[in-house]
């Protein structure tokens, strides 16, 4: 069922693509994916891991020193045998000058869906478990979308009282504006496009 589902979505994009190509809006498709809030005060900053660039931790740092968290969130899933992705955003976010007694971290233990709603579950237990209730969530501007969707859904049948905004950190490497010109735009607009459809078809 779900092969099914996601072939249902990936047609779907390549008539969406194709449409908004003959119209000329292919920004169009970039900023249909996007998601930004107004920036608050919050009491944590999370940070998605799935970004290998630092530009996630980078801009949650930028916005730590600002004043618009207390904390900042990594969850870590293993890349190798014993290392995890939290070592590597902590230890980035250290460097830039965040106090590590001000970064909380865990590891996603074996049996946890890696994609955004196993993340995203592990993300709010610890919070709950810390008696944080609003957060901002920071991950790559092409990202912010589906991010959105996936906490708002957990938060409503598992946190529900939790609060949160979004914010996009920009990735050279799959930047939103301008995606069609380089084959890795391309292929990461492709693929984030098709999961949005596909997880709301699913969740």
């Amino acid at each position: 069922m779900k092969k099914l589902k996601l072939l249902v979505a990936a047609l779907a994009l390549v008539g969406v693509l194709a449409l908004f190509g003959a119209l000329g809006g292919l920004d169009l498709i970039g900023q249909s994916i996007v998601h930004e809030d107004a920036l608050q005060p919050a009491e944590a900053i999370v940070v998605l891991t799935g970004s290998f660039s630092g530009n996630r931790v980078e801009e949650a740092v930028r916005l730590y020193k600002k004043g618009l968290g207390k904390w900042l969130v990594f969850t870590g899933y293993p890349v190798y045998p014993g290392t995890f992705t939290d070592t590597f955003m902590k230890h980035y976010a250290i460097q830039l000058g965040v106090p590590e007694d001000k970064i909380l971290t865990q590891e996603a233990p074996a049996n946890t869906e890696r994609n955004t709603f196993g993340e995203a579950r592990l993300n709010l237990d610890l919070l709950k478990k810390k008696g944080i209730e609003r957060f901002i969530l920071v991950t790559s501007q092409f990202h912010t979308g589906r991010a959105r969707f996936v906490y708002r859904q957990v938060i409503a049948q598992e946190q529900p009282g939790m609060s949160f905004i979004t914010h996009g950190a920009f990735d050279s490497n799959y930047p939103v504006e301008g995606w069609w010109e380089s084959r890795e735009g391309q292929k990461g607009m492709f693929y984030e496009v098709t999961k949005n459809l596909y997880y709301r078809l699913t969740y």
